[in-house]
């Protein structure tokens, strides 16, 4: 028999050393973004110190899910209450239908009020988030959009049933929360997203939110879009009441 010879084992790989340093660097939350302006000629004008993104994030997810809030408290409440035949005894009290709805907006108002002084404490205690200059200021645009999603909620009660409400009006929570620039700053969005955004609620709260906290512009900054948010509530409230009380009054 004729040997065969076999090939040399190869010798294993070395392990390649492992630093510990860059393992023992603090922890830091992705909060900041540096920001630096150029000029025409593409020089540096100011190098900013940057921005906590949870200045953006804070109020805009507290939006949405207050949006929310209101849709299930007021629209699927109004609308499970006429289902159970509770309305049916309200009206049989001597206060005016009219006057239990409000009864209703206003309670869902101070909830969604306290819910985002809530978000804001949080965000300020465990994300820094900025107050602003004057922290009171921030009371004018959640007191606002908190009246006009409660007023949302009863207008969209007296647009259909349970099995509709639910699925559409959390569809359009959704397009309004995002196109009013509660996940991103609406400058992302194209041109005309931009025009379209002025009809809804949420884009004068970001605004007054964004010129307070990021700009650090003075309380009159947020007296205008708070005011055009009261006008929203207003409108959303009259059309509100008008097809509540058509439907179930």
């Amino acid at each position: 028999m004729s040997a065969f010879a076999l090939p040399p084992i190869p010798a294993p790989p070395k392990v390649p050393a492992i630093s510990l340093t860059a393992l023992s660097a603090p922890i830091v939350l992705p909060g900041s973004l540096g920001l630096e302006e150029r000029d025409a000629t593409n020089q540096p004008i100011e190098v900013a110190t940057g921005f906590n993104t949870f200045d953006l994030q804070v109020p805009g997810f507290g939006i949405t899910f207050l949006l929310i809030g209101m849709l299930m408290g007021i629209s699927l409440a109004v609308i499970d209450e006429h289902d159970w035949g509770t309305l049916e005894r309200l009206r049989s009290v001597a206060a005016p239908f009219a006057a239990t709805l409000a009864g209703k907006l206003v309670a869902r108002f101070i909830v969604g009020f306290a819910q985002l002084l809530v978000l804001f404490a949080a965000g300020w205690i465990l994300f820094g988030i900025s107050l602003g200059a004057a922290p009171w200021a921030l009371l004018m645009p959640t007191a606002s959009i908190a009246f006009a999603g409660a007023a949302f909620g009863l207008m969209v009660a007296g647009a259909g049933s349970r099995d509709s409400v639910l699925p559409i009006g959390a569809i359009v929570i959704m397009t309004v929360a995002a196109i009013g620039g509660c996940w991103w700053p609406i400058d992302f969005e194209p041109p005309w997203m931009r025009i379209v955004a002025l009809a809804v609620p949420t884009t004068w709260t970001m605004q007054a939110y964004n010129d307070l906290m990021i700009r650090g512009l003075p309380a009159i900054s947020a007296v205008v879009p708070s005011l055009i948010n009261l006008g929203f509530g207003l409108v959303y409230m009259i059309v509100g009441l008008f097809v509540v009380r058509r439907r179930f009054g």
